[in-house]
Formats: structure tokens, sequence, C-alpha cells
């Protein structure tokens, strides 16, 4: 998240969260590949204003701090995420993140350990 509430979405099939994803039925919304890119090829802004946008099955965020989380989890327009209404949403911990974007020997079974239940949880 930036300073002014914007979200960074992962938008490339070609990024490693999202080949990460695939072989577990996840792919991306269709409403995160066509805003604009961020500063760096493969990710997406999303503003504040129109985190509405974002409608998935299930919606996985990380934050760089716990008040970047709790900032976003307040936010009206966020609330409206049919995912987060319906409790598709889940939030990822930083070290659970990092083992689905840089996945290797030893982070891709850590990773699916942690995030399999949350997104069974999420979608159940």
């Amino acid at each position: 998240m930036q300073p002014d509430g914007t979200v960074t979405a992962i938008n490339s099939t070609k990024d490693a969260s999202a080949e990460f994803m695939a072989p577990i039925g996840l792919v991306l919304s269709a409403s995160v590949t066509d805003p604009p890119d961020a500063a760096f090829h493969g990710r997406a802004l999303v503003s504040a204003e129109n985190l509405d946008l974002i409608d998935a099955d299930v919606v996985l965020l990380t934050y760089n701090s716990p008040e970047a989380q709790t900032e976003i989890e307040a936010n009206a327009v966020f609330n409206t995420i049919p995912a987060v209404k319906r409790g598709a949403y889940v939030a990822l911990d930083l070290p659970t993140a990092l083992a689905i974007a840089f996945p290797s020997a030893l982070s891709i079974r850590y990773g699916l350990e942690q995030i399999v239940p949350k997104i069974r949880a999420a979608i159940a």
C-alpha cells in the first residue's frame, strides 16, 4: 500500500506469485489486469477510491506494516469489495507473501502450508 492508500496489485500472469497460485486453481481477476502498471512491470496501481474495482472469488493482500493493514481494512470502499463482504479476503503475513513471491525449493512447501488452509476457509 502506498501512503495515499493506493494498493499495488499483481497484474501479470508471468509474475512468480501468479505462477505459484495457478497450479492450485487461482488465476488473476480481469479487474486487476487492466489498471495501469505501477513503477515496475507486473504490478498495477489501484487507488483507494477505486478499491471496489477489485473483484475476485478471493482477495489476497499483504501489508508492509500493521498500520497499513488497519488503514485498508477500515477503508469504506475496501469493505464494498464483494469478496471482502463475503469474507473471502485473506491477509497474508510477510513471510508467506515472500514465500509465494520468491518460490524456491525451501519456500514452496511453506507457502502452500500457510496459504491453502486460509484460502479454503475464505471461500468456504
